[in-house]
């Protein structure tokens, strides 16, 4: 069996989960592994309301809290590894 080469981290932006990414960035480096990162989000319910809501408005609002996820995400990684976290978890 293959050894595992991965460090799968979950970012919400919480202390606690950026001392894990810290941990993950040193132990990425130590071991010449790689960091998967991610973020889950729930896209808003369509407005309660007595009309009807297009497809457009609910991809609108899911694609928003996509984004807002995502840029949680890459806020968080910049912050703890660098803005080139490829070379911060770089063995050397």
């Amino acid at each position: 069996m293959a050894p595992w080469k991965q460090i799968l981290v979950g970012i919400d932006g919480s202390p606690a989960t950026r001392t894990a990414l810290e941990w993950a960035g040193d132990e990425a480096v130590r071991h010449g592994w790689e960091i998967v990162a991610l973020t889950a989000y729930q896209a808003p319910s369509p407005p309660l309301s007595f009309g009807t809501v297009s497809v457009h408005e609910a991809q609108s609002a899911g694609e928003a809290a996509s984004k807002s996820a995502e840029q949680l995400l890459l806020e968080t990684i910049r912050d703890v590894l660098g803005e080139d976290p490829r070379s911060s978890c770089s063995p050397g």
